[in-house]
């Protein structure tokens, strides 16, 4: 990695103890600590406070008995630090223990590494210059665990906000987990365990990739102005998944679920298929074990409306409904956010017998009619990439099993599927591409073995192959056709 050249970079990290401040801060210009290193080789910190005896050596954890303690992470005047978890952190609790992180600083929570009993960590909450940059916690192993003070009064209750713009800063806050466990600790407490994503303000996105990670919250909550009541200081959040081959861990939630509604906050709800599913599944994105239904919608669902019963492409030509009230696993209380595989009724086969005949202009296809008693019709698709990146040609379903595109550009080779729909949208037929000019038989050439179909065209005046074939406009295949087919022989 490039490190630029740099005045002075330093992550302020502020321990309240008693009324009294430890400012623990990572300090690259000095060559004590690098831009990128872990929290817990402690030569990379100096505490400049005498309540700690050592100016060097201490990286900070939460010991006191008592108190209201914070530790602040913000990158200041660049952004750009990034501070690794990868060993074991656990900070007793007795009052409350906040960790904020904001202008621009990455903390990176790494396979054996724990940080364990923070009550409130805020993504983004912060005074900083450096207002813009995109603060970040990415997890891919270990465990981050929240967890309520001991005291009776304890300030806050245990959890996680993801863009927090309580102190009016502009940081946007990402929490991207693609491994280990985020959970909180003591969930019969009635008021921990919160994951706010965008609230008072902020920007927030919370992202899961894959099947690897464990997700327990207490409660969901996006787009909130928690504890504000001012209009103005409502959010941005947004919920992102990564849906891999075998699909993607739920986040399982033990209390409520909240997608607020407050003008003008908006809230997202964005899907990635990453490769070809295995099976129909039904993903299962919020498992919502509390006892009530899921409260407010989300403003769009991968751009597009997010109604409950909503069809959407969620990529590779894969369609999912989504359902705010799906029993997804079978206990009878339908409160769960799924993209559904189907809705009463089984996808059709796949397509097959898919050919593609290429003309000057156009590329006819064809394709076995489908033997399912019961059909909507078929989707037809092209990419400029074999495998990848299909778009979909048709506006309304093909209700007969052939297509002509007429969109093509000379010399360009296009891919095509062909998918069946019935309520919903079967696998890809096997892939084909448009040859050159005159390439009838399918193996990418103009040789002997597409000479007779031509010949066959041969003054052929207006059919439709003609017309497919024509070079000059006249509709007949002559002189000027073979010049281009005996210049493609072979190519």
């Amino acid at each position: 990695m490039k490190v630029r050249t740099m005045s002075l970079v330093v992550v302020f990290i502020t321990l309240t103890i008693n009324n009294t401040f430890a400012v623990y801060y990572w300090d690259p210009d000095s060559a004590r600590a690098p831009l990128i290193g872990s929290w817990c080789d402690t030569d990379n910190w100096k505490a400049t406070n005498s309540t700690d005896p050592g100016t060097a050596g201490n990286a900070p954890q939460f010991q006191p008995a008592n108190g209201d303690q914070e530790i602040q992470m913000g990158s200041c005047p660049t952004p750009g630090a990034v501070i690794i978890v990868d060993c074991n952190i656990t900070f007793s609790v007795w009052y409350s223990n906040r960790v904020r992180i904001f202008g621009g600083t990455q903390l990176n929570l790494v396979p054996g590494g724990t940080l364990a009993g923070i009550g409130w960590l805020r993504i983004g909450e912060g005074s900083c210059p450096n207002e813009g940059f995109t603060s970040a916690v990415i997890q891919t192993g270990g465990l981050m665990a929240f967890e309520n003070g001991v005291r009776p009064d304890y300030k806050d209750p245990a959890g996680l906000t993801i863009s927090d713009g309580g102190s009016g800063s502009d940081c946007d806050g990402l929490y991207h987990i693609s491994g280990g466990t985020l959970t909180y600790l003591h969930p019969e407490a009635t008021d921990g365990g919160h994951l706010r994503i965008g609230d008072r303000g902020g920007v927030g996105t919370f992202r899961v990739t894959g099947t690897e990670p464990v997700i327990n919250m207490g409660k969901l909550e996006m787009g909130g102005r928690y504890g504000k009541t001012d209009l103005s200081r409502v959010a941005d959040g947004t919920l992102m998944f990564d849906i891999v081959h075998d699909g993607v861990s739920p986040i399982v939630i033990d209390d409520y679920v909240n997608i607020h509604t407050y003008a003008p906050s908006t809230t997202h709800l964005v899907v990635n298929l990453t490769e070809p599913l295995d099976d129909y599944y039904d993903i299962v994105l919020v498992h919502n074990k509390g006892p009530g239904l899921v409260e407010g919608r989300f403003d769009n669902f991968n751009g597009g409306p997010a109604y409950d019963g909503v069809y959407c492409d969620i990529g590779m030509g894969i369609i999912r409904m989504l359902a705010y009230q799906y029993d997804a696993d079978g206990d009878g209380a339908n409160n769960d956010i799924v993209l559904a595989h189907y809705y009463g009724q089984e996808p059709p086969a796949a397509p097959t017998g898919l050919v593609a005949s290429t003309g000057y202009t156009i590329v006819e296809l064809d394709w076995d009619d489908n033997s399912d008693p019961n059909l909507d019709g078929y989707n037809i698709y092209r990419s400029e990439t074999s495998g990848s990146g299909y778009t979909k040609l048709n506006t309304d379903l093909l209700t007969s099993s052939d297509y002509n595109d007429s969109s093509i550009l000379l010399g360009e080779t296009y891919y095509y599927v062909v998918t069946a729909f019935y309520m919903n949208e079967s696998f890809y037929s096997d892939e084909v591409s448009s040859g050159p000019y005159g390439e009838f038989s399918g193996d990418g050439d103009v040789d002997m073995e597409d000479l007779p179909d031509f010949l066959d065209l041969w003054l052929d005046i207006g059919s439709h192959i003609a017309v497919i074939a024509d070079v000059d406009g006249d509709n007949i295949v002559s002189g000027p056709e073979f010049t281009v087919f005996a210049d493609n022989w072979r190519e």
